[in-house]
């Protein structure tokens, strides 16, 4: 009994030694399949999303420009305006531009668009805070004169530091 044992462990242990090593070399193939499909996967979403992340900073740098107080004012403000029809304008119109870029917020760093959300409510801030300032009988002349002069007092405006932030960011996802 012991031989006939002996002679089936012998028999069994050569197969079990073929199918251990068939096995680890199978799952040895197979992974470095999936991680070659995985990086051509990873390679040709690139190429997708890689151009459409760069529309994204392009459209936030566009807006980023349109709300720039000095475009804006100068596009906005016709003759005759007064400070609060002045203030509408420029309120409707920086928050048309950013709901029309709210989609862009999927493309960008977290840290990005919140830039970009802390741009548009400085930017309504001054305006609010120039209106405010205003006597009642001001023009919207007046109101247009002091923004501009308001910003020109900043070292940098939110819009230009905005832009170079992003200009940063895209120089790093090159």
């Amino acid at each position: 009994m012991l031989d006939s044992l002996l002679q089936s462990l012998l028999f069994i242990l050569p197969i079990l030694i073929v199918f251990a090593g068939l096995y680890f070399m199978m799952k040895k193939l197979i992974d470095s399949f999936h991680k070659k499909w995985l990086l051509d996967y990873r390679n040709e979403s690139q190429k997708i999303v890689t151009p459409i992340k760069f529309q994204a900073y392009e459209r936030i740098v566009l807006f980023l420009e349109r709300i720039s107080l000095d475009n804006l004012v100068m596009r906005i403000y016709k003759g005759g305006m007064s400070p609060k029809q002045l203030q509408s304008e420029l309120l409707t119109v920086i928050r048309t531009e950013y709901e029309h870029n709210l989609s862009q917020q999927v493309y960008v760093s977290p840290k990005a668009w919140r830039m970009v959300r802390t741009v548009k409510e400085e930017t309504i801030k001054i305006i609010n805070t120039a209106a405010s300032s205003l006597p009642d009988s001001a023009s919207g002349l007046e109101m247009s004169q002091l923004i501009l002069r308001l910003i020109g007092d900043m070292k940098q405006t939110p819009s230009r530091s905005a832009i170079d932030y992003l200009k940063q960011e895209i120089d790093q996802n090159l």
